[in-house]
């Protein structure tokens, strides 16, 4: 994969970057007869950091890669959209570590030449800025996946997702089953209704009784560390719900994840939700070549 290298530093935080060095030509004394080398090739789209870590320098995202494998997708227990629980398969592909950020979206406008949307949530009365470093919410499947275009990459598909939320095991959260965290994710909880950001009672998106995450909207991506899937993803369960794309014959985007007006159970990693643009998020795929 090649591309073009940007300067990262104003769109990903500097804590999560790491510093890739660039290389200048020597400059040819006047009269000096020219070397006749090859031209140096361009300088790659992907940097290796560490293990199956690699950096993206169109857009400074951290992407992991998940090896090729069979795992469970879907579930008995949920809702019918969700059934039946089966085994799926899926070829190596790279995703984003965390969800794309207000900072890297801007970024992409910039660049672009494309309006920038309001980063502002008003609800129930209360009014929310969301910090650049939080998920980018309110994008329409086009807007996503142009940018995705942009960064040399694409949305994951919904199978894709799911393998690298839950891992091998069919596991209900991207945190091992049965396991006492916390503060997992960022959810509808009693932030959220102590700043009056609430919904109907009894409309499947009730705060999670006796929750509490910090954040009555969105956080910034990376808050939840214990919250990690088995593949070190974050965010996976929470934040902001992600676009996905359909997969067979179906090309409908999907969203997953749940976001930070669900509750903690339509934030299962096998819960699919109908797309909704004002709180939809994503993440960044690329595949493995």
């Amino acid at each position: 994969l090649l591309g073009a290298g940007v300067a990262i530093g104003s769109v990903f935080p500097a804590s999560r970057l790491v510093s890739v060095p660039t290389l200048s030509p020597t400059p040819v004394p006047r009269g000096a007869a020219r070397s006749t080398s090859p031209t140096p090739a361009a300088t790659p789209l992907l940097v290796r950091l560490q293990g199956s870590e690699w950096l993206n320098r169109k857009d400074g995202s951290v992407l992991v890669r998940i090896p090729a494998g069979d795992f469970i997708m879907g579930s008995d227990d949920g809702l019918e959209n969700e059934k039946p629980r089966r085994r799926a398969h899926c070829e190596s592909f790279l995703i984003s570590r965390y969800e794309v950020t207000w900072a890297q979206f801007d970024a992409f406008c910039v660049a672009t030449g494309r309006a920038r949307g309001p980063r502002t949530v008003k609800q129930a009365g209360d009014s929310f800025v969301a910090g650049l470093e939080t998920p980018v919410f309110g994008v329409s499947v086009a807007e996503a996946r142009a940018y995705c275009a942009w960064a040399k990459g694409r949305l994951p598909t919904e199978a894709e997702w799911e393998y690298a939320a839950r891992g091998s095991t069919g596991r209900r959260f991207p945190w091992p089953d049965g396991a006492a965290i916390a503060r997992p994710a960022n959810v509808a909880d009693d932030s959220a209704v102590l700043s009056r950001v609430q919904v109907p009672l009894g409309s499947g998106l009730d705060p999670t009784p006796g929750y509490n995450d910090g954040f009555p909207v969105t956080a910034p991506v990376g808050a939840f560390s214990e919250g990690a899937s088995t593949f070190g993803l974050l965010d996976m369960a929470g934040n902001v719900i992600e676009l996905t794309e359909g997969g067979g014959t179906d090309p409908t985007p999907v969203l997953k994840g749940g976001g930070w007006s669900n509750s903690l159970w339509g934030a299962r990693s096998s819960a699919k939700h109908a797309y909704s643009p004002w709180i939809a998020g994503f993440r960044l795929a690329m595949d493995v070549k």
